[in-house]
């Protein structure tokens, strides 16, 4: 008898799953706190800066260009600066607002599709000095992150991602003008 299967079970899936989440959950829990929250006092504006997403997910239908649209939207719209590049690398602590989205594609041992599997996080990224040693600098240090989030949606639901975008970046409009 083969002691090896050639197919993942529902059970398989579900305990990656499961497993996955209770890592990320680990990893982020707690970063929108008042100690991250202080570092956002006096922010002036922000840059936005999205980075490039994984091509299955560009083929379903989200982009780089919807996400930034969005976020600079929602930023302008509660009275938040968005800086340009240049303001952002002139405005003291350099602040910029980092979104990513990666994903992959699922689909069964035999090619059928399943639907994406996909992490989303809004952090804030700024130059901050050592308190051990002011005279160093950490460039872009993050320093406000928002929970990270784990979603599996079919194709025609890839909209939840881009709105978990939009609600993790309400969430950083809510920290830094409550």
């Amino acid at each position: 008898m083969n002691a090896y299967r050639n197919a993942w079970t529902p059970g398989d899936c579900v305990g990656l799953v499961v497993a996955l989440l209770v890592m990320t959950t680990a990893a982020v829990w707690g970063l929108d706190t008042n100690q991250t929250r202080a570092t956002l006092r006096g922010l002036t504006g922000v840059h936005v800066m999205v980075e490039e997403i994984s091509p299955e997910i560009k083929r379903a239908g989200l982009t780089t260009t919807q996400l930034q649209t969005d976020a600079e939207l929602r930023l302008r719209k509660a009275g938040i600066r968005v800086l340009t590049q240049e303001e952002s690398l002139a405005t003291p602590g350099g602040p910029y607002l980092y979104i990513r989205v990666t994903g992959l594609k699922d689909e069964t041992v035999t090619g059928r599709p399943l639907g994406y599997a996909a992490f989303t996080e809004v952090s804030l990224h700024q130059n901050v000095r050592l308190a051990r040693d002011p005279a160093i600098t950490a460039v872009g240090a993050q320093t406000w992150n928002s929970a990270s989030r784990i979603w599996l949606v079919d194709s025609a639901k890839v909209r939840l991602i881009r709105e978990s975008v939009a609600d993790q970046v309400d969430e950083f409009i809510n920290a830094t003008w409550p």
